[in-house]
């Protein structure tokens, strides 16, 4: 059995093994019992059967035992179930959005989102507040090493919430996370990771994400397809990440995918929002209202580059027109690409966590 990582697991756990072990003794005892009744009372042995017309102890025995048993295991079941549905009040929040097929997932306290991968800090209460796009399909959020999963329903919200343990072996580990309800084409690759941290590396990775969501961008290194900085992104794997499944390792859309009206980013035709890089960028942000493109807002802006030169390296014919320093000028200003970044300490959480229980006292 995958080891259990938060008391929620060891409830379900233990919910299983009493349950399971009841079945097991009785299925077990029933069967030893039919094959001792086969043997011993066999025809060439007895040829007469005494037969039973009551028995009061019996009838009393094999209804009270199986009732309590019954009760029981519903008393088991019931306090893990009420344990899996009752957020402690002193929670943080993670807000899951379910899409095909990636997960999106923000912290509004943190005021940061990350997509697949996220951290989560060890010994605080998380409830993960879940759902999925209107426009898209079911969805569930499984974590097997906390035993939780939930399902992500078109505009609905659900939740579930996990308390984690320490880690083990040094100030992090990790866990698999992933879709457990089939999604269409790319479910299989609908995973991802959670860490756990110890409220000091927790710190350290928002910091880190904060940083890199807000690191300043220089224009004309970003639209230069060559530069080390749009290089050093690894595009490649941000567009199997993000592009792949709709539109192709190709780049051709729905000739390779057969994903409806997929756009085919091998010709500069049809293009709803403009194929110029400034273009594809902002596309990566609002997405294209009335088709099924959406935006990654949760990629960095050194990222969006980087996918942007990515998906116009597939046209290989010439007619792109650049950018201009207006245009270029434009996108700065709109969405403060330049400005720099002055990192802001967060309340550790440890710290958040004493300040918590002094206003409750």
């Amino acid at each position: 059995m995958i080891e259990a990582a938060s008391d929620i697991a060891r409830e379900v756990d233990y919910a299983i093994i009493v349950v399971g072990g009841i079945c097991a003794v009785f299925f077990l005892g029933i069967v030893a019992f039919m094959l001792l009744c086969i043997f011993k009372f066999h025809h060439t042995k007895t040829t007469k059967t005494k037969q039973i017309h009551g028995n009061l102890f019996l009838e009393i025995t094999w209804t009270v035992i199986p009732t309590i048993l019954v009760f029981y295991m519903f008393w088991v079941g019931w306090q893990g179930f009420n344990k899996i549905r009752t957020v402690p009040d002193d929670h943080m929040v993670i807000e899951v959005v379910a899409q095909q097929w990636l997960w999106n997932l923000k912290y509004p306290e943190e005021d940061i989102q990350v997509v697949n991968n996220f951290h989560i800090p060890a010994g605080v209460p998380v409830k993960f507040k879940l759902t999925s796009l209107l426009d898209d399909v079911l969805h569930s959020f499984y974590i097997p090493a906390f035993r939780v999963k939930e399902d992500c329903v078109p505009g609905m919200n659900t939740y579930i919430w996990v308390n984690a343990d320490m880690p083990k072996n040094g100030e992090s580990e990790t866990y698999n996370m992933f879709c457990a309800e089939f999604c269409g084409k790319d479910h299989a690759q609908m995973i991802g990771t959670v860490t756990v941290d110890s409220p000091a590396a927790y710190e350290k990775w928002v910091q880190s994400v904060k940083a890199e969501a807000n690191k300043p961008v220089d224009m004309k290194l970003a639209l230069d397809a060559t530069s080390p900085e749009v290089q050093g992104r690894d595009g490649e794997t941000l567009y199997k990440t993000y592009c792949v499944s709709c539109h192709g390792s190709t780049g051709m859309g729905q000739a390779e995918t057969m994903v409806p009206n997929a756009r085919d980013f091998t010709n500069l035709v049809g293009w709803k929002q403009g194929n110029k890089i400034n273009n594809i960028y902002e596309t990566l942000i609002t997405g294209v209202p009335g088709t099924e493109m959406r935006g990654f807002t949760s990629l960095s802006p050194w990222d969006r580059f980087a996918v942007a030169h990515k998906v116009a390296s597939f046209y290989k014919g010439s007619g792109r027109q650049k950018v201009s320093e207006a245009e270029a000028k434009a996108l700065e200003e709109k969405y403060k690409l330049s400005a720099p970044y002055e990192p802001k300490k967060t309340l550790a959480i440890d710290q958040a966590m004493d300040l918590l229980l002094k206003e409750k006292k």
